[in-house]
């Protein structure tokens, strides 16, 4: 019987840094094909410790902010050296996505040491340091529909001038709750009738309808997956960066998650009710599809507390049907199962390393 493995093993036999998936690309009129299982190393990464992760924090272009009026998104400028030619990649982290965390930041510096050649503009997420909760008529309709394009049109109007110099060449990434504000924002783009390079999620919510209480079921169940990893992963090597020293004693640092601002209603439940409806998932995916020009990559663990594959394949397979009238030359649809793993593979209990490997496996084209 397959299980989870925690420690990134192989076969049974106790050897760090291998993961395994399988991919599966669909065509415009709903046929799928599925490679065989194939595995890769976990990326490397510089050493971690305190001292590096804050002198990250202090950098200049490390900082900074987007205004629109009262409107406000915060991010990072990493790999600012790189040719603004070469695109950029626009990343979203998980639910309460914060930079300055050492999770946040570990995660960014892992990011930009595994794509050296391309400027990364890293978002706090709505609600986390200086960026803006999203404004209320916007979530209202999101809590209806479950689409999330107006949030990703309210954030790439913010971003505007960030994203000019990039033409076409942007890549947007996000994972679990920051792959939904991606869909979203990848969505927005093609509803201006412009083009990016391609979206690429880890985990995305909403791929099976889903109360809010029931989300929190599997969030917990999520929470025990994650101190699973932190005890046997070789990668968690944030986990003691979490804690800090006070009263001679260690006290724990808000989880990443918990670092949001504003009242329950708008960071811990207006957004669970808005990923409740699937049929959102599809709508943004459906728009996606005319603007992305090389692939859309939903990447998923096999055992997702949040969604099975097979339901994952299903919605995917609705979006590749949807688009058989659409006369161009479409993006691959592709759909990557992590095998033997949870969705905690993209915590701080299993690390950055393994969580950017991901990423990795989507680059392979």
């Amino acid at each position: 019987m397959k299980k989870v493995e925690y420690g990134f093993s192989k076969g049974g036999v106790a050897k760090e840094g291998v993961i395994r998936f399988q991919v599966t690309e669909f065509d415009d009129v709903g046929w799928s094909e599925t490679d065989e299982e194939q595995s890769i190393n976990v990326i490397n990464a510089p050493e971690v410790d305190a001292k590096r992760l804050a002198a990250m924090r202090e950098e200049p272009h490390y900082s900074k902010i987007a205004r629109l009026g009262e409107d406000a998104i915060e991010y990072a400028l990493l790999n600012h050296e790189a040719s603004e030619g070469n695109g950029v990649i626009l990343y979203n982290m998980g639910a309460g996505g914060n930079k300055d965390h050492p999770v946040g930041a570990r995660e960014a510096e892992v990011l930009a040491f595994a794509n050296p050649d391309k400027q990364i503009l890293l978002i706090n997420n709505t609600g986390s340091g200086q960026s803006s909760l999203v404004p209320r008529d916007i979530m209202k309709q999101m809590k209806t529909d479950g689409i999330y394009g107006p949030q990703g049109e309210w954030m790439l109007r913010i971003l505007e001038k960030q994203l000019e110099p990039y033409g076409d060449k942007i890549e947007i990434w996000g994972n679990s709750a920051g792959a939904r504000v991606a869909m979203g924002m990848a969505a927005a783009v093609a509803a201006v009738g412009q083009n990016i390079a391609n979206l690429r999620v880890v985990g995305p919510l909403s791929a099976t309808d889903m109360t809010p209480l029931g989300f929190y079921a599997q969030l917990a169940l999520m929470g025990k997956a994650a101190g699973n990893y932190g005890k046997s992963s070789p990668y968690n090597e944030t986990l003691e960066l979490c804690y800090t020293e006070k009263s001679g004693k260690k006290k724990r640092i808000k989880p990443n998650w918990t670092t949001q601002k504003g009242a329950f209603v708008d960071n811990m439940w207006n957004y669970q009710m808005a990923m409740r409806h699937a049929s959102g998932m599809e709508a943004d995916l459906n728009g996606a599809m005319t603007s992305v020009q090389e692939d859309i990559t939903i990447i998923q663990p096999e055992f997702s507390k949040f969604a099975t594959p097979s339901q994952m394949y299903s919605r995917l397979l609705r979006i590749a049907i949807d688009q058989e009238h659409v006369f161009r030359l479409h993006p691959e649809l592709r759909h990557i199962i992590i095998k033997n793993h949870t969705d905690a593979i993209s915590s701080e209990g299993a690390g950055a390393r393994p969580q950017v490997t991901l990423y990795e496996i989507a680059k392979q084209r």
